[in-house]
């Protein structure tokens, strides 16, 4: 399936989003198998401990984030693009640019979720993580959303 959209620096970014979240799975991993006992697993507001859990709930972030990242990586790789959800439908001979344009997006949101889930794995098993970490987290994607959705927009004129 020839895809003219999906250039070399798109797969380079995802390619390295996968190996962040591979590294906080194997991380996962090695943490659980040598942690003895409860380990928090909640926090509240004002970053204060709320909840306790074994070692291996800390993989069920890593894993969902994995698998949201194959989600969207089908969406690029096997879906049609005019089955994708733009905020602009392409005028003629703009389509392709649109299309990447759409795939920077979708990469670079991908990219923010794996170093988050990195960051986050890490900072569960050594204890020091904190809010600003979520909030980051959910600046930087919405930036890449707008960033892509403007720069369809600006593209598209």
């Amino acid at each position: 399936m020839n895809k003219p959209y999906i250039k070399k620096r798109d797969v380079i970014v995802e390619i390295i989003s996968y190996v962040f979240l591979l590294v906080a799975i194997i991380y996962g991993i090695v943490m659980a198998c040598t942690i003895d006992g409860e380990v928090p697993t909640h926090w509240d507001l004002t970053g204060e401990v709320d909840g306790y859990g074994s070692p291996v709930n800390m993989l069920v972030l890593p894993l969902i984030m994995f698998f949201t990242n194959l989600i969207v990586s089908a969406c690029i790789h096997l879906l049609s693009a005019d089955k994708w959800n733009m905020p602009c439908k392409p005028k003629p001979g703009r389509e392709l640019i649109i299309l990447n344009d759409m795939v920077w997006m979708m990469v670079w949101i991908q990219f923010v979720i794996g170093l988050f889930t990195m960051i986050m794995t890490i900072g569960f098993f050594n204890f020091t993580v904190a809010i600003g970490s979520c909030v980051w987290m959910v600046i930087l994607c919405f930036v890449f959303v707008f960033a892509g959705f403007f720069r369809t927009i600006k593209h598209n004129k």
